[in-house]
């Protein structure tokens, strides 16, 4: 996984809980506390999650709890900075979640060992959207949250439920 995910959870760890909380995550997570993450670098993907457990410990959130702050920062907060692009002229969150399987396969030709998720859509009628995630990091927890942040992001109310571990299911309010 590219560095930018991780640096997004240090911002919020460092925003949120303090450079203590900080150094304490990396430690439980068996990284040295001096480490340094660069947003195209690799981080293995096993470290990701394994921190951001640490940071659930350590400060009493539960895991779901913890994914909704981590998701929010990366839309509303990082994102918002490090790739605005990506937001310009779209206008909802539906818009804005069908176009994430292109941005990740620009990712992937442009940047040297991305490997970014993919996804698979489906869209049964007007308000429903069905989206497959497809990686083999199991982070599937995390998509759910990210996929609720962008709602939020949007100002939108979605109904979202999982019928399957690697799918969701996005009914939006029309």
């Amino acid at each position: 996984m590219k560095g930018s995910l991780f640096l997004s959870v240090r911002s919020l760890v460092l925003e949120r809980f303090g450079q203590t909380v900080w150094a304490q995550a990396l430690e439980r997570a068996g990284i040295p506390v001096n480490s340094m993450f660069m947003a195209i670098g690799d981080v293995d993907d096993n470290l990701f999650e394994k921190v951001v457990r640490a940071v659930s410990e350590i400060t009493g959130a539960d895991m779901p709890e913890m994914w909704d702050a981590v998701a929010d920062h990366w839309v509303g907060n990082y994102t918002q900075q490090a790739y605005p692009f990506h937001y310009q002229g779209v206008r909802s969150a539906k818009e804005f979640l069908l176009h994430m399987d292109h941005v990740h396969t620009v990712v992937t030709k442009a940047t040297a060992k991305a490997k970014p998720p993919r996804f698979e859509y489906s869209q049964p009628d007007a308000q429903t959207l069905t989206i497959r995630y497809v990686s083999g990091r199991g982070l599937t927890d995390y998509f759910s949250a990210l996929v609720a942040a962008v709602g939020r992001h949007f100002n939108e109310n979605i109904r979202i439920d999982r019928p399957r571990e690697d799918t969701i299911r996005l009914v939006f309010d029309s």
